[in-house]
């Protein structure tokens, strides 16, 4: 067997498409457009199955640095088929300090955590308070995938949704903290409208977690209004 890299980037290549990578590299500017090859979503998935099938996800797992954006992305994908706890965590850990946008870091929805949410807390807490942008991002996204609805976690979600306290704060930081709010508004809404209008929101977090709202097909049209109100009355 050739270099496990090259390996998965010649399959990925062979699925690469020039159109796919101009779309996607003007959406994650903070990965180097050489660094994209351009392969749907689907197709990225299908590697990763591959490599499971082939017996090859342990080799690739332990190949970190990968080196293309895609590569990183089957990377997650693998985790997140990984059932049991201890090995997916410890995966994790090996895994976040090489995300570095949010393509990557959203593609991370382990498994693992579904059937483990109280063993996990902990885990996400300490992601959320973390000083990496993207180990934070997926920490408050790990809150609005597994904590919300009936599951609602009231420390972890006042934890993400407070988290952002300097106005430097890191804008794929606070569009993840925007996103759980307006989830929240659907899942836990008494909540989540109290924490958006509190006014103690970075005032950055309260506008784009507002615009979400406005934006989702999920809000009701009586929320939108009132947080629109509550906008305007903050400008009168």
């Amino acid at each position: 067997m050739e270099d496990i890299n090259v390996y998965v980037n010649s399959i990925l290549k062979a699925y690469a498409k020039p159109s796919v990578q101009k779309f996607t590299a003007s959406l994650i500017p903070n990965v180097e457009n050489s660094l994209v090859l351009g392969v749907y979503a689907k197709d990225v998935k299908a590697v990763a199955a591959r490599l499971v099938k082939e017996g090859l996800e342990k080799e690739f797992l332990s190949s970190l640095p990968h080196g293309f954006l895609e590569a990183y992305i089957v990377h997650a994908q693998l985790i997140n088929g990984v059932l049991e706890l201890s090995t997916s965590l410890t995966l994790l850990d090996e895994f976040l300090p090489y995300v570095d946008n949010w393509a990557t870091c959203d593609s991370l929805r382990p498994k693992a955590f579904v059937k483990n949410k109280q063993k996990v807390r902990s885990y996400v807490l300490d992601k959320i308070n973390s000083i990496s942008v993207y180990t934070r991002r997926f920490g408050i996204e790990a809150v609005m995938t597994y904590f919300l609805g009936e599951d609602f976690d009231e420390e972890l979600f006042y934890a993400a949704a407070y988290g952002v306290k300097s106005e430097s704060e890191d804008y794929y930081v606070k569009m993840m903290v925007a996103w759980l709010l307006a989830t929240a508004v659907c899942k836990n809404r008494d909540q989540a409208v109290s924490v958006i209008t509190s006014g103690k929101l970075d005032a950055e977090v309260e506008r784009l977690a507002v615009k979400k709202c406005a934006e989702s097909f999920r809000v009701t049209d009586e929320d939108k209004l009132l947080l629109k109100n509550y906008i305007r009355s903050k400008k009168v």
